[in-house]
């Protein structure tokens, strides 16, 4: 097996880092024009590219992840909100 089929055998195994999984996880959006915050939310859709191009599957499948868990946890912190506020 030549050095390049290893390579290559390896990023399909790679996990996404620590930070990456945090910025897929705290800023889940994908839109560029949402909200302007400088190119924050470019970053998802950059890193998304990158793993297209060099066949990052683990990758593709854990930042999916992380982002729903994203959209949850901001849906579950908003449900609590409003839940407090109707309660006062």
């Amino acid at each position: 097996m030549s050095l390049e089929a290893q390579n290559t055998k390896k990023r399909k195994l790679e996990p996404l880092t620590n930070s990456e999984w945090l910025t897929f996880f705290f800023l889940p959006s994908r839109k560029l024009n949402s909200w302007e915050f400088g190119n924050t939310y470019k970053f998802n859709e950059i890193e998304e590219t990158r793993f297209n191009k060099y066949r990052f599957e683990r990758k593709q499948k854990e930042s999916s992840l992380a982002r729903t868990y994203g959209y949850i946890s901001y849906l579950m912190i908003l449900i609590i909100i409003i839940s407090l506020t109707l309660t006062l």
